[in-house]
């Protein structure tokens, strides 16, 4: 198919900025320059036509305090200067990490967004706004975007939406409530001692979390205004639009081996029942399947940490938190439908001042003069893409660039 006939969007995993990347990243009183995270994948959104990251840190400002630990954010506004410079032109702004900094810090997002030029969804002002649907006009074909999180970690940011506020987050269902309950002087000590031991300092340990939220969920009555919601904004789109694409921030953390949890399955269902062509999931911290659910449906459950300080804070071994999936996904204007798809993969390194940088893992082979890392290297990069295939490959060489449909049998023409 001619390039002209096509539209090429572009989806990176969860964009993250820790403490670490931080501290590196200041050059001045509260002056901090993030280019050098992007410096080496410059090009890699040259062939796309529309960008979308999922930026999972509030820009709450300087007066809320930056990011003091490997679960609460708060990062300053040059990051997204940074991603704008890079390439991206919209982030997803509806995840667990929104309400780090309180309605204040998610409302100011927004307006540092806004002046950086990134486009956003799934946040929003007012309930008013909330309404929108960020429609792209792409010669003709209309492709609109939501962006849904399962949370916003409210128990332990103790920060919950009351009244109008609900709709300032686009949420899959009711935030978790705080459980009351006497708490014993000891156990008081106990969890003062683990909160301390989530301080990115050092490198901790977590654990694998099957999903975040109970399969209970699926049928909690409390959670149907939010599913009704849901369903209506994904009608409203579908008749605005040719194509409508959902990312979904839900899944359960580092959990590689099991696959998703019943909770996140629910939520695919529920979207691609609702019409949704096309589901892009993050939250995971690792990469996940994505499938074909018919010849113009594709879902993603993780892309994983397009951006991330490898060994830092929050983290487990041997899930390849490191590395992700940057997905091509190229639209067909003529007859409004999938075309090919392609995706990139990226490691996370550490850089010598201990910040991140990313990079295309091609490259990276490309460039390692020993053997043996080169080796690790095209191993891990197999074992990431077998994931993301959901089919264990035997052999696979690096490069640049992958056919997502030759890997996954689906050489036919998609556009029928």
């Amino acid at each position: 198919m001619d390039r002209q006939q096509q539209v090429c969007l572009t989806f990176t995993g969860d964009i993250l900025c820790s403490e670490m990347q931080n501290k590196v990243s200041r050059i001045g009183e509260d002056c901090y320059v993030y280019d050098s995270i992007f410096a080496g994948i410059r090009d890699l959104f040259i062939q796309a036509d529309y960008v979308c990251g999922s930026l999972e840190t509030p820009l709450a400002g300087k007066e809320l305090g930056y990011s003091e630990s490997a679960i609460n954010f708060n990062t300053p506004d040059s990051f997204a200067e940074a991603l704008k410079k890079v390439g991206i032109n919209m982030v997803t702004t509806s995840n667990n990490h929104c309400l780090d900094r309180g309605i204040i810090g998610l409302k100011r997002t927004i307006k540092v967004l806004d002046e950086f030029g990134l486009e956003h969804i799934g946040t929003y002002l007012t309930r008013e706004d909330s309404e929108h649907i960020l429609i792209k006009d792409f010669d003709g074909l209309k492709v609109s975007f939501l962006s849904y999180t399962y949370g916003t970690n409210s128990r332990s940011n103790k920060h919950f939406l009351e009244g109008e506020d609900i709709y300032l987050v686009d949420l899959f269902r009711r935030q978790d409530r705080l459980v009351v309950q006497k708490i014993s002087f000891i156990k008081k000590c106990i969890r003062k001692i683990k909160r301390k031991l989530f301080s990115s300092k050092d490198v901790k340990r977590s654990k694998i979390v099957l999903d975040n939220v109970p399969s209970t969920e699926i049928t909690n009555s409390d959670n149907q205004f939010y599913v009704k919601r849901l369903r209506s904004k994904i009608s409203k789109a579908k008749e605005l639009s040719d194509i409508v694409v959902l990312c979904m921030h839900g899944g359960g953390q580092f959990n590689f081996r099991e696959g998703p949890g019943e909770y996140t399955k629910y939520l695919m269902q529920t979207a691609l029942d609702a019409g949704v062509n096309i589901v892009i999931g993050n939250h995971t911290h690792c990469v996940l399947p994505a499938e074909w659910y018919d010849n113009q449906t594709l879902g993603v459950y993780s892309l994983g940490n397009f951006c991330f300080t490898p060994r830092d804070g929050y983290y487990v071994d041997g899930v390849y938190a490191d590395y992700s999936v940057v997905l091509n996904i190229y639209l067909d204007k003529i007859n409004k439908c999938l075309g090919k798809v392609t995706f990139f993969v990226t490691k996370s390194v550490r850089a010598e001042d201990n910040g991140c940088v990313v990079k295309l893992v091609y490259d990276l082979f490309q460039s390692e003069p020993d053997e043996e890392q080169k080796r690790i290297l095209q191993q891990d990069n197999l074992a990431v893409i077998s994931r993301f295939i959901n089919k264990e490959l035997q052999e696979l060489p690096v490069e640049r660039e992958y056919d997502f449909c030759l890997l996954t049998n689906k050489e036919e023409k998609l556009c029928l």
